[in-house]
């Protein structure tokens, strides 16, 4: 089973994944979004920090790995946009150590407490689960830690982005 790990607090880009999420789940894949409050993120910062400098936690970065030996990391985006408009790139690189500590860090991000994840409900919506203070929880209703009016803007914006630069 493959796995992805995703969350983005760039709205246009979310509206593009939020449209093909439901097709990611159906293909078998393990699908994950980072917490914005990721225990990861105290290991790294205080919570003065993050305060003072407005600190929001998001992924930017596409990583690969292929049967741990080889990894793909950049800034490319696998959709025609990065392709034919963006001046994106990515390294593939063969090496065993390398694509080794980029699975470790892939696994450390979708660890419990550090994302939720995605899974389709019988009924075909969408279900995100955590673990918060060592308890399971779910959100079925919406995506977690979203606003009214950010999950508005969201719907607004899928009408008008090209499905065909997704």
């Amino acid at each position: 089973m493959s796995s992805i790990s995703i969350a983005n607090n760039h709205l246009s880009a979310f509206v593009g994944y939020r449209k093909q999420r439901k097709e990611l789940l159906e293909t078998g894949a393990a699908v994950f979004e980072m917490r914005p409050d990721a225990v990861e993120q105290s290991a790294l910062y205080t919570a003065e920090q993050l305060e003072e400098h407005n600190t929001v936690f998001g992924l930017h970065a596409k990583t690969v790995v292929f049967d741990r030996k080889v990894a793909f990391v950049g800034s490319f985006n696998l959709d025609p946009r990065s392709v034919n408009l963006n001046t994106e790139m990515g390294w593939l690189v063969e090496s065993e150590s390398l694509a080794e500590a980029v699975a470790q860090s892939i696994e450390k991000d979708i660890a419990a407490g550090n994302s939720w994840q995605v899974i389709l409900k019988d009924d075909g919506h969408p279900e995100w689960i955590t673990v918060e203070n060592g308890v399971v929880t779910v959100e079925a209703e919406k995506e977690p830690m979203t606003s009214a009016a950010r999950r508005a803007e969201a719907d607004a914006l899928a009408i008008v982005p090209d499905d065909a630069q997704l």
